[in-house]
């Protein structure tokens, strides 16, 4: 049997991603460095002087970060509509550089502008920021009529090297974005999943502590997972894809969710309320003596926790072997009552949470990844594929005729 271990690298990388969902901060701040760094180059080899570079470097960060579409036309556009709004501003601050009264009345109507503009959407915001920041950069630079020209060439600079940056050298698509984004959420997912060890595990002096940690990656799940949401009609190929991963994320987090707060009643004297999870300040629930700490019933609950977190971090390329299939199996097998632990009802009701998030880890891979290997499956795991296709088939008609 093949062991399921992982590599001390791929752990690093999980929480890289898990912190930074999609890579979003990293691919903007790779995106704007660059175009400031490929602007500066530009302009030190065309000889410019000290106040065109500074000029330059604002206006290739502006032009980068302000852009927020999510398609390759539409930042495009943005860019292209972004330059003569630049130009523009560059020229109205020159010109209104030696009237002091009417460059402020115009500096604080443009004010107004750019944020008036952000009701008109990303690209409303982008050029409306765009504008302003130009503006701002020709007041800094003390820019003048005679000084216009070159000014005018350092900004059409700034914008080609922005585009070029975004395009060619850290190019993004939205199919990209979205897998990197599903990434995240599987690594928040096995986040939360430790979290809920930590929680088994904590004694009655580590139980706030315990429980602020289930609600913070609670909380993380739940911002990955609309993340997802809002790419989804860019990063799939049609509405059935898009519905069908919607459903599937809403399970997992569901799931997961659900599982935290049986287990926080089990270790409790009474039954918890979801809004323990959610609310910051709500306070620890009374203790319990349904889980033991030496108990074999905690210990096998324990183990299988363990196994849900290796579960939900396997990628599906790594997904080989009998192992992992066992495993799974396992835990799939807690959805049928002869498989549970002789336990108190409330224990028991966490193994069956443990099943129903396996269900919906095993519903996820299928709507990303596609069919999987069905050899090693056990009458419970075939019973719970042949639930998730029905589901899919339902998914995929109700579309169908929603089309119609």
């Amino acid at each position: 049997m093949r062991t399921a271990t992982r590599p001390r690298r791929t752990r690093i990388w999980d929480r890289f991603e898990a912190s930074d969902p999609g890579l979003l901060r990293l691919m903007a701040g790779l995106r704007t460095v660059g175009a400031i760094a490929l602007t500066l180059a530009v302009l030190a080899v065309l000889n410019a002087n000290v106040t065109h570079m500074v000029a330059g470097a604002m206006a290739a960060m502006v032009g980068t970060f302000a852009v927020k579409d999510t398609q390759r036309r539409g930042q495009a556009l943005t860019l292209l509509l972004g330059l003569p709004v630049a130009l523009a501003a560059m020229t109205l601050g020159a010109l209104l550089n030696k009237t002091v009264v009417v460059g402020d009345l115009f500096f604080i109507a443009l004010i107004f502008a750019a944020v008036y503009s952000r009701r008109f959407g990303d690209r409303g915001t982008a050029l409306g920021l765009i504008g302003f920041q130009v503006y701002f950069v020709s007041l800094f630079v003390r820019a003048t009529f005679s000084a216009l020209p070159g000014l005018c060439v350092t900004l059409a600079v700034a914008f080609v090297c922005s585009a070029l940056v975004r395009f060619v050298v850290v190019p993004e698509t939205p199919e990209r974005v979205l897998h990197r984004l599903r990434k995240a959420f599987r690594a928040r997912l096995a986040q939360l999943v430790s979290a809920q060890i930590d929680l088994l595990d904590a004694g009655p002096d580590r139980a706030e502590k315990a429980l602020e940690d289930l609600r913070r990656h609670t909380a993380r799940l739940h911002e990955s997972a609309m993340m997802i949401q809002g790419r989804l009609a860019e990063g799939t190929s049609d509405s059935a894809t898009a519905s069908l991963v919607q459903r599937r994320v809403a399970d997992a987090e569901i799931a997961a969710e659900r599982l935290g707060v049986l287990l926080l009643t089990a270790r409790s004297a009474r039954r918890a309320d979801t809004l323990t999870l959610h609310l910051p300040h709500a306070p620890v629930p009374e203790p319990g003596n349904r889980l033991r700490a030496q108990d074999s019933v905690t210990a096998t609950l324990r183990r299988d926790l363990d196994a849900l977190r290796l579960l939900v971090q396997r990628p599906i390329t790594d997904d080989r072997g009998t192992a992992l299939a066992h495993l799974r199996n396992r835990l799939l097998g807690y959805r049928e009552e002869e498989n549970l632990p002789q336990a108190s009802a409330a224990v028991q009701d966490v193994f069956r949470g443990i099943g129903e998030t396996a269900r919906s880890v095993m519903g996820l891979r299928l709507a990303l990844d596609g069919p999987q290997d069905e050899s090693d499956d056990t009458p419970s795991t075939t019973r719970s594929r042949e639930e998730l296709d029905a589901e899919n088939l339902s998914i995929a008609g109700s579309e169908e005729a929603e089309r119609e």
